[in-house]
Parts: C-alpha cells; structure tokens; sequence
C-alpha cells in the first residue's frame, strides 16, 4: 500500500527554495508514494509545473505565512514585518493546520525552516515530519531567535541541512539531524562543448546575476559594479524586464523602502549604467544565460545559499561570491572560485578583470574544472533520488523497530 507524504511550500515566486522544491518532487519515487504538494494560491510558475503531472495532487491555501529568522530577513525581533508575520500565523495556523490534518499523511516534509512553527502545531498528531532547513540562522548579540528556531525544529523528526555550516551551529536542535546539499541540474550539462559555445558569442563577455531586487543578494552592489565595467562587458541582472530603466518609479507610500534606495541609485546613474545591464525576467527555464555567461556573481550582503556557485560549476562558469564562513564550504578562493570582502565593488570589479584576463586563462580554467568536480560530487541531481530515498525508507525501518520492541 502506498504511504502519503504531504510537501508544504510557502513561497509563490521562482528562486531557490522553489526550484529545490521541484527538485524534491522529482526525484520522489511515486510508484511508493503518493505526493500531496500544499502552496499558496499566489503561485502560478509553481503551479503550472505541478499541474503537468498527474500523480500530484495539489491543495492551496491563501497565504502560508513564516517564521522569517533567518540571515537576511527583518533585522528586529519585534520589527514591523515580524509582527506582521506573528500576526498572520496566529490568525492562519488553525486553518492551516486542518489542512494538514484532514490530508491524513503518513509523512509531512516542509520546504523550509521559516515554516517550524507548523512542527508546534501537529506535534501530538501522529505524523511523521522532516523539515528541510534551506536557511542560515541569524545572528545577534543574545540569539532569541535562534533558539527559538532550534526549539522548533527540534519538533521535527527529521531535519535536513543543506551545508555542514549549518548543522554545526545547530546544537540545540534535537531532532535526527543530516545534511542533502542542494541540487543543480540541465538537459546540457555533461556535453563537451559548453566551453565553445561561450567562447562563440558575440564578442561580449556576459556576467550572470540571478538575485533580482532582493536586498539579501546584493543587487546595489551590483548596480555599482555596472557603472565600473568596460565597454566589451556586460550584466545580465535576472529579476526584472527587459525596459525595467524606463519604468523607474518611486513608491511613496513606502518612502524608506529598499526598492526606493535603488530607484533613487538607477535615477541618478541611468546613463553610466544604461548600455552596461541587459535585464531578463525570472522563469524556470535560464540555460541560454549561462550558456553566454563567463561569471556568476553573487554579491550577497548576508549569509544566504550558496546556489548560485554550483549553477557556475554545471554551465562552466566562474562565480565570483561574498566572502562568508557558511560559503567557505562550496567555494575555495583561488582554487574553485573568487570570494571578495562585503559590499566591496573595487575588489569584485578586479576579480572579474582577472577572469577575463586572456594571460589567466590556464588558470581560470582549472579554477572551472574544479568547481565542476565539486559540483558533480555533491550537488548533480543524479544524487538525489537516493538521498530522499534513504531518509524515507529510515522511517520504514524505525517503525519496523518500534513494532520488534513491543
């Protein structure tokens, strides 16, 4: 008989979280489980997908809300869009919660660990849960929220990291801990000639960056860099549409809002950046950008995913990232990739000068081959079907277990 797993998604948009989602979806074997996936109304690239397979069933709810401690997200406990938040799971949970219920699975998987407070709330409900933590925590001065997070996965049966950074720092969790490294994959990939297809071009040396306006990822950075860069150079910035610098608006009724600070930033550089930036809106289907893309950036301000850096080792591209501990495990400076210090253009501007520095070409590309031997090791989607089917046949096995004991 077919077991039921549950997968709740929070999040409508496409970004990492959700590809990964897909990714998880994937590789179930649905010929042993029946999959119930439950998203948020507002989800129409997710849902599109999802629609194409048929042994899917799809639920959907409003809005999912979230637990939003995580490196990059409201910078206050008691900020107002954590209260917000507060608000909106205790006026939801009840709802959601019945959702779940009523679905009768034998496993709930949730996409992430903003959403550890559903943990809390079917606790004493029978049900198998393995929470898929895609976050680093945030850090402060006394780490409330911290705990609070680790309390809450602790509540979790299962908890999957997606670097060994992250379950280090997570001591307090008491749940059975592992770690799945996220997954990359392309219908191209493991052809010999994505090399000369970027060499082919149209004599422009194109650098890819996916993190649209999300403050999280650096987009300012990103910006400045633009008005730094040479003729022959240009930024592919995916997130926004292709006339994005003849739409500028200011939102007043958010003066102080980040948009506003970017807005301001492109209104007064407009003309040193116009010819620099080619925008390209966000879908699930990328390849041709990093095909022509030489170097992945991703300049993030926070601590975040480190995404970006496998996708540079699929498509043989250099990434170029912030220098942050959790990254450090992806990306070696000078061996596999090029790490820069924090909202520093000067020294990302001459990272990428080097890569495209004819005289350096041996050695970038070893740098290339080695982030690609990485990649293939941990993160090809090739190795995931046997990840997840190993943390769902432990379930099988403690149960198998628990029945000898009585």
């Amino acid at each position: 008989m077919k077991k039921e797993i549950l997968m709740v998604h929070h999040y409508g948009g496409i970004g990492g979280g959700t590809i990964s989602f897909i990714d998880l979806i994937e590789s179930m074997d649905l010929e042993n489980y029946n999959l119930t996936v439950l998203i948020p109304i507002s989800s129409p690239f997710l849902k599109k997908y999802l629609i194409k397979n048929k042994n899917i069933t799809i639920l959907e709810v409003d809005y999912i809300p979230t637990l939003p401690f995580y490196s990059g997200g409201p910078k206050y406990i008691f900020s107002f869009n954590n209260l917000k938040n507060y608000f909106l799971i205790s006026k939801l949970k009840s709802k959601i919660t019945k959702i779940i219920v009523d679905s009768n699975p034998d496993i709930l998987l949730v996409n992430s660990m903003t959403l550890s407070w559903l943990a809390l709330m079917i606790k004493e409900k029978n049900l198998k849960t393995i929470c898929f933590n895609r976050e680093t925590y945030i850090e402060s001065k006394l780490g409330i929220r911290k705990m609070i997070i680790q309390k809450l996965l602790s509540y979790f049966d299962k908890v999957i990291f997606i670097s060994q950074y992250d379950l280090k720092k997570s001591y307090r969790v008491k749940s059975n801990k592992s770690v799945i490294y996220d997954k990359v994959s392309t219908f191209i990939s493991d052809k010999e000639n994505v090399l000369k297809t970027k060499n082919n071009n149209d004599n422009i040396n194109y650098i890819l960056y996916l993190g649209g306006h999300n403050k999280i990822k650096g987009p300012l950075v990103v910006y400045k860099l633009a008005k730094k860069i040479k003729e022959n150079t240009k930024i592919l910035f995916v997130g926004k549409e292709k006339n994005y610098l003849d739409k500028l608006k200011f939102n007043y009724k958010k003066i102080w809002d980040f948009n506003n600070i970017i807005t301001l930033y492109l209104f007064i550089n407009k003309s040193k950046i116009k010819d620099k930036i080619i925008f390209e809106e966000s879908n699930f289907n990328l390849e041709n950008l990093f095909l022509k893309s030489k170097i992945i950036i991703f300049p993030s301000i926070h601590p975040h995913q480190a995404r970006p850096i496998y996708e540079a080792g699929l498509y043989s591209c250099v990434p170029i990232v912030t220098n942050f501990e959790n990254t450090n495990e992806f990306v070696k400076h000078n061996q596999s990739g090029f790490t820069f210090e924090k909202n520093n253009v000067n020294e990302l501007y001459n990272q990428i000068e080097y890569v495209l520095d004819p005289r350096n070409e041996n050695h970038v590309n070893s740098i290339i081959k080695n982030n690609k031997i990485k990649m293939s090791k941990n993160h090809h989607i090739k190795l995931l079907p046997f990840e997840i089917k190993k943390i769902l046949n432990d379930f099988d096995i403690l149960k198998e277990e628990e029945c000898v004991k009585v």
